[in-house]
């Protein structure tokens, strides 16, 4: 988190000595991001209900990234972007922490790309280059990882230029995020209470804000 930080501050840099009325939209976009997301992982948060002392729901997730976008026309843009991210909800040392790196190939379409604003929508898909999950029973970690699954996302989002080269953007979506099976490093399957095999769920509403290096 505190290296997203900076890296942004340092991209944001640019913009103090630029005119905000010298704007140029450029081809290439260097971009970086922070978010939260709403989320409901089912099969995870029944079995953190067996817990002691036992965990609430996890309800929300973090997300940080960035990527790189290149203009095929006016009107449309392809993007690859890194996203991680990590939800968990722990009470004392007892809880279930998820983590999930995941590359995203994006499209995007500008309804609006003129002066300083930019207004688009665009679908991604997406596959996890890590999905990890960490349970914590009374200070006893047990390590599993999750079978890999393409994941999918539509968006939509406003940015502003900052003189020629700085984006500030907003962005709302929604993410499929759901995993395989959940697996020990033996290749034990985890279920739930129910006897079927658990799946990390990390779909949900997501808002991001972020900034990017245009040229």
């Amino acid at each position: 988190m505190q290296r997203l930080l900076i890296i942004l501050a340092i991209m944001a840099l640019p913009a103090l000595s630029l005119a905000a009325g010298d704007s140029n939209h450029g081809k290439f976009t260097v971009y970086g991001f922070y978010g939260l997301g709403i989320i409901s992982p089912t099969d995870v948060n029944n079995i953190q209900r067996n817990f002691t002392p036992r965990p609430s729901d996890i309800s929300g997730a973090t997300d940080f990234g960035g990527g790189l976008g290149i203009m095929l026309s006016p009107k449309i843009e392809v993007a690859a972007e890194y996203q991680s991210r990590n939800a968990k909800n722990l009470n004392g040392s007892t809880g279930i922490e998820l983590n999930s790196n995941i590359i995203w190939g994006d499209v995007n379409y500008n309804f609006i790309r003129s002066g300083s604003m930019r207004v688009y929508a665009g679908v991604g898909l997406g596959y996890p280059i890590y999905s990890h999950v960490t349970s914590t029973l009374s200070g006893t970690k047990t390590e599993l990882d999750a079978d890999k699954t393409l994941a999918y996302e539509g968006q939509a989002g406003l940015g502003f230029m900052l003189g020629r080269h700085v984006q500030l953007f907003f962005q709302g979506a929604y993410q499929s995020i759901v995993s395989g099976d959940v697996k020990t490093a033996a290749g034990v399957a985890l279920t739930t209470s129910t006897g079927s095999k658990a799946k990390v769920d990390l779909s949900g509403f997501q808002g991001t804000a972020g900034l990017g290096f245009v040229f």
